[in-house]
């Protein structure tokens, strides 16, 4: 397994048809386990975590309301002067998932 710091900012060569992609546009990271986050979350916990990239801050709000909706939990959302929390998230994504819920 290769962490995910190795790809950062690498710009890749191995996508089908040879189309080449820039890895540093996918800024927001959001991080989600199968267990509710701790109270106080950690680097550490973190680290054990695969960040799931995303582009924007609501493309990364979009994965989290689906990774809620299929039982899982969010645990962060991080980007450029963005630090989502497990609640914040949940807060951000109520309207969205009120809204597929109908």
């Amino acid at each position: 397994m290769v962490p995910a710091d190795y790809w950062r900012g690498r710009l890749r060569q191995d996508r089908p048809g040879g189309a080449a992609y820039n890895s540093a546009a996918m800024q927001f990271a959001l991080y989600f386990s199968t267990a509710p986050a701790p109270e106080k979350l950690t680097r550490e916990q973190l680290e054990r975590l695969l960040p799931v990239r995303f582009s924007s801050e609501k493309d990364a709000l979009h994965g989290a309301a689906l990774v809620i909706r299929g039982g899982q939990h969010p645990w962060l959302i991080e980007g450029p002067g963005v630090r989502l929390e497990a609640q914040e998230i949940a807060q951000r994504c109520a309207a969205l998932l009120r809204l597929v819920s109908r």
